[in-house]
Formats: structure tokens, C-alpha cells, sequence
């Protein structure tokens, strides 16, 4: 394969591992609606290693101190990166998760810079800029809940709503208590109640969950 082809065949291959890439975030998603954090990192990693011991199985004599005390620490680092970022996901949405992980591909330059002292360049000061804005942009915009509602304690009513329940309950709660007292008379209690909801794999159809 000559230098063109092969120039070639590498963005094909890096775009298709972006495709693979991110669609991991959708398809953990989905996982951790039925599993834990834990028990999905233990099973993907542990089918990870077991496959690489199995492909590499010769090469494990070679394994000595050194190794194991600096693939400790790269261990370590690793699994406190995919431990914070499984957790995020199972709070965020993929898009979301995809976005912020992937900053990190911007803050290499700079934590070399710290090291080798090494002074970045504009493109990557600009790539920084832009990352920034997007992080603002996601997480600052008030998404989730308006000044009246909020998502917690809500219930999905259908394919494409959800029912909302008042975000600051305690007032909506002694509001609705005046009103009836007043035109009652009467003291009465009032909660505001939720379940979740989930789609049932099989029959399709929504459920409530335990409260």
C-alpha cells in the first residue's frame, strides 16, 4: 500500500471509529438502565482484558516489577477516569457525556505545556476557546426544568410528553392548602406524588415504577 492509500485508509479508519465511538455512549445509556455503573465497567473491561491476555498470552512472561507498578498507576488513573465519566452518563445525556469527555483532547497541549514547557499554538488556544463556549452552552442553559417545573418526581405520559410536577413543591403545596382553606374552610393535607416510569422491553408499553 503506497503512501497516498494509506493516507487514505487512516481517515477512513479514524471516522469509523468515531461512528463506534460515539455510538458506545448511546448503547451505555441504555445499559444503565438495567445494570449498575460498576457492574457495566466490571463487565467491558473484564471481557477487555480477558481477550487482550488470550491474544498476548506469550507475551505476559514478560511482565516484570516495572511493568506492573507503572500499569498500576496508568490502572488507577484509568479506571477513576471511566468510574466519573459512566457515573456523569447515567445523570446526562450521550451527546452531553461525548462532548465533555472528549475536551480532554484539548487539554493535553496545555498539561504538556506544564511539563515541557513547551508554548501551545493558536489553533489549539482557539480550540480551547470554542470548547469552553460548548461547555457553557450545554450546561448553562437552564435545560431540565423552567421557573415553575421541574423534572424530579415527573412521570413521562406519553411517546413524546412528559408530565411535569412544580419544582419548588413546598410552595405549591401551602399555596393549594390556602386555597382550599379559604374557600372550605377546611385544613387539608397535599403532597405531591410521582413515580418513575419505564417501557416495558417486551409488551411495549409504559409502566410506573415503585415510588
Amino acid at each position: 500500500m503506497n503512501k497516498k492509500n494509506l493516507g487514505i485508509f487512516g481517515k477512513i479508519a479514524l471516522f469509523v471509529i468515531s461512528i463506534l465511538w460515539g455510538a458506545s455512549f448511546f448503547i451505555q445509556k441504555n445499559t444503565l438502565d438495567s445494570v449498575s455503573v460498576m457492574f457495566l465497567l466490571f463487565f467491558r473491561f473484564g471481557v477487555g482484558a480477558l481477550i487482550l491476555a488470550i491474544c498476548f498470552f506469550p507475551k505476559l512472561k514478560k511482565i516484570n516489577k516495572n511493568y506492573l507498578i507503572h500499569g498500576t498507576i496508568s490502572g488507577a488513573l484509568l479506571f477513576t477516569a471511566y468510574v466519573a465519566q459512566t457515573f456523569g452518563l447515567a445523570y446526562t445525556t450521550p451527546g452531553k457525556n461525548a462532548f465533555l469527555t472528549a475536551v480532554y483532547c484539548v487539554m493535553v497541549p496545555f498539561i504538556m505545556w506544564m511539563v515541557t514547557k513547551k508554548h501551545p499554538t493558536l489553533r489549539v488556544f482557539l480550540a480551547a476557546i470554542v470548547c469552553v463556549v460548548g461547555i457553557g452552552l450545554i450546561s448553562i442553559d437552564g435545560s431540565g426544568f423552567n421557573a415553575d417545573y421541574g423534572l424530579l418526581g415527573s412521570n413521562k405520559a406519553t411517546e413524546d410528553k412528559v408530565k411535569l410536577f412544580p419544582k419548588n413543591c413546598e410552595a405549591f403545596v401551602a399555596g393549594v392548602q390556602d386555597k382550599i382553606l379559604a374557600a372550605t374552610g377546611k385544613c387539608v393535607e397535599v403532597m405531591v406524588y410521582g413515580d418513575g416510569a419505564f417501557k416495558d422491553p417486551v409488551g411495549k408499553i409504559w409502566e410506573l415504577a415503585d415510588p
